[in-house]
């Protein structure tokens, strides 16, 4: 019997589904010699069905100001801080004011290269028609869709997690399928996107009705300021104010906690309040996300997360440099492979308002 396929090496052996994987061995039946009874017909699959994956692209994307940046590897953002001015006549024929600016650059920091083939051969196998086929091939193609969304959701929550100033330390492997060397740096000083952050001594387990109309009216009284021109709230200094509906950023459980606690009658706490969600809801766009990324190192607020962040609507952004498919067919094989490649930079315009409450993280279990 033979069970070493490696001398067959570039065929379909025993009609095989890769080139030194058969079927069954090389010298095996598949089924009982004795057809007559019931027993000895092999079973067919009737139907089948290709779940196409689900692709979750998050609620985060919709903030982000989408851009080109076809040449080149970084933008820059240059802005007013404050206006000209206003000076006396000084005997001069032509008065010059000094116009302060503040520049910020942004290098290229997201990138994928996600792979994925097609076996002609292969996955005809599997199927009962050429519908079939097709669905099975459109679930496979959708699977980099699905990786490249799931980076991207990622990597925007790590970006609005950075409301503070400090360092992060880094964890990775030399594989991207986690099989390699372990890795790890501190990154330099990164600078956060809030002009102003201020905190609480809540978690969302411990919130009572008292610790929800804290949070509440914080953030309330930064819109409220945000709405004016001033330099409060911007990271770079800059005079400047909410234009448009700003964004509210909260976690799901927080958001919750907020309104079942408000939304309860007690003597103190009659039930014609407004709940979490209502309130934020009068000032902003409340986008409830799942959770937020750690905050970066920084003594000051040790043992501390993001509870609410309230931030300009052109504040985040993505300015994409590629992101492409391209394909190449091996003839040989009789495979067609699908290359998906990209890059972009991700951003917070430190120049615009932004604001955000930090609570107490909760204890670990």
């Amino acid at each position: 019997m033979t069970d070493n396929f490696d001398i067959y090496a570039g065929q379909l052996v025993a009609d095989g589904i890769d080139t030194t994987a058969p079927l069954i061995a090389f010298d095996k039946t598949g089924a009982t010699t004795d057809l007559r009874v019931l027993d000895g017909i092999m079973g067919k699959i009737g139907k089948m069905v290709f779940k196409q994956p689900k692709i979750f692209t998050g609620p985060l994307d919709a903030l982000f100001t989408k851009g080109s940046l076809p040449y080149g590897s970084a933008s820059e953002i240059v802005s007013v801080v404050d206006a000209t001015p206003n000076a006396k006549e000084n005997g001069t024929c032509v008065p010059r004011g000094q116009v302060p600016i503040t520049s910020q650059l942004n290098i290229s920091n997201f990138a994928y290269a996600v792979d994925v083939e097609v076996k002609d051969p292969v996955l005809a196998k599997y199927v009962n028609d050429a519908g079939q086929l097709a669905e099975f091939v459109s679930m496979i193609l959708s699977t980099p869709q699905k990786r490249i969304a799931s980076l991207k959701y990622a990597s925007q929550k790590h970006l609005i997690s950075n409301v503070i100033d400090g360092t992060r330390a880094i964890t990775s492997d030399t594989k991207s399928d986690g099989s390699g060397d372990a890795v790890s740096y501190t990154s330099g000083t990164i600078t956060g996107y809030c002009g102003k952050v201020e905190d609480v001594e809540y978690t969302t387990s411990t919130l009572d009705i008292a610790g929800a109309k804290d949070i509440l009216d914080m953030v309330e009284d930064a819109y409220d300021q945000m709405i004016f021109e001033n330099k409060v709230y911007s990271v770079s200094g800059n005079n400047d104010f909410l234009m448009g509906t700003p964004n509210i950023i909260i976690e799901k459980d927080l958001l919750r906690a907020m309104d079942r606690v408000l939304s309860g009658i007690t003597a103190t706490h009659p039930s014609t309040d407004e709940t979490g969600s209502q309130r934020l809801g009068k000032i902003g766009n409340v986008v409830a996300i799942d959770t937020f990324d750690s905050i970066p190192v920084d003594v000051a607020h040790a043992g501390e997360t993001i509870g609410v962040v309230i931030a300009d609507p052109q504040i985040f952004h993505e300015d994409y440099l590629y992101a492409n498919m391209e394909s190449e067919r091996c003839v040989k094989q009789r495979l067609t492979g699908y290359s998906y490649r990209g890059e972009s930079i991700f951003y917070a315009d430190r120049s615009a308002p932004a604001y955000a409450v930090l609570m107490d993280k909760p204890a670990s279990p």
